[in-house]
């Protein structure tokens, strides 16, 4: 687990610390990265390419827990709203 004392805006993580995290998710070949804060699109996406792993925040979890549950066809199309907000 990295703490964040500050919050960098291009990848919410400073420099050294994205070099440690990638470090250590190809050390133990893991394959998606939970951050426990809400990313922009743009801290998500340069966070997937710097660490070469799915990114999800909070609400990207959430949103994934919903749509494995949806079993109506209404229930899928929210939750396919709700990821396009």
């Amino acid at each position: 687990m990295i703490k964040v004392h500050e919050i960098k805006p291009v990848t919410f993580i400073g420099g050294d610390h994205i070099e440690t995290l990638a470090a250590c998710i190809k050390a133990e070949l893991i394959d998606l990265l939970l951050v426990d804060a809400q990313l922009t699109a743009i801290q998500q996406r340069n966070l997937e390419t710097e660490t070469g792993v799915q990114v999800l925040d909070r609400t990207g979890l959430i949103l994934e827990i919903f749509s494995d549950q949806a079993v109506t066809y209404e229930g899928m199309l929210q939750v396919e709203l709700a990821q396009w907000q």
